[in-house]
């Protein structure tokens, strides 16, 4: 496998497979390459799960046939060790070369983990998501207003034909969101907000997102890269 690309581009690719310096930090995760793309798929417990899909042409050059690279946090960490932002991945044998032209670092590559991804996945014009998913409750909207005030939870309800998500404790706030309906079934969940927070950090722009009673799954696609998240609900007591 041999790639050029950005290096800001690269990182911030890594860290969004990791859910990077959160509660539900994954490392070391596996990048597994095609002839034709890139691909991040991986869970953190039965909480949450990732799949990221990168197309070559993302990439300034890119050579590789089917490799499986596990990417860590030390090597993540190295990428901060003086490269400029061109930067020439390779993996040769056992190891794998980091260069930018002036600066090189080299180590040894770890055996990658046998990790099962527990969903099959199918592409749609909203993004890639969970084969047997429908978005019968679903919009798309700005990943801006879903910067919420701290919290241990939110809540999402869908009920005529409107979006309010809220934080309950002591008192209760909550706020009708702009969003674009593509399935207007009604259904009330709670998520984890740290989780949620980790995984809205990763996005930008605009971003579909699916309800379900076990689930709620933030999808985004653009021409030749897609992030899928699945972050499971929590119990809503009565």
């Amino acid at each position: 496998m041999k790639l050029q690309t950005k290096l800001s581009d690269f990182e911030k690719l890594v860290k969004a497979g990791m859910i990077y310096k959160s509660k539900a930090y994954i490392s070391p995760t596996n990048l597994q390459f095609s002839k034709d793309s890139l691909t991040i798929a991986d869970t953190y417990s039965d909480i949450m799960a990732v799949y990221i899909t990168v197309k070559k042409d993302f990439f300034t050059k890119y050579e590789a046939e089917s490799e499986v690279i596990p990417f860590t946090t030390d090597l993540l960490d190295k990428l901060s060790w003086g490269f400029s932002d061109t930067l020439t991945i390779e993996t040769k044998k056992d190891k794998i070369y980091l260069t930018d032209g002036k600066t090189n670092y080299s180590t040894d590559l770890e055996e990658h983990l046998e990790k099962q991804f527990p969903f099959k996945m199918k592409e749609t014009e909203h993004g890639i998501i969970p084969e047997k998913i429908e978005p019968e409750s679903a919009v798309t909207l700005t990943v801006d207003q879903l910067k919420f005030p701290n919290a241990d939870s939110y809540f999402f309800e869908i009920s005529k034909n409107k979006l309010i998500a809220s934080i309950k404790g002591v008192g209760e706030w909550k706020t009708q969101l702009d969003a674009k309906f593509i399935g207007k079934k009604d259904i009330l969940i709670a998520v984890d907000a740290d989780f949620f927070n980790a995984i809205t950090n990763n996005l930008s722009d605009e971003v579909t997102l699916i309800f379900r009673e076990t689930a709620v799954i933030l999808a985004q696609k653009t021409d030749n890269l897609t992030k899928t998240y699945l972050l499971a609900t929590q119990n809503i007591e009565e």
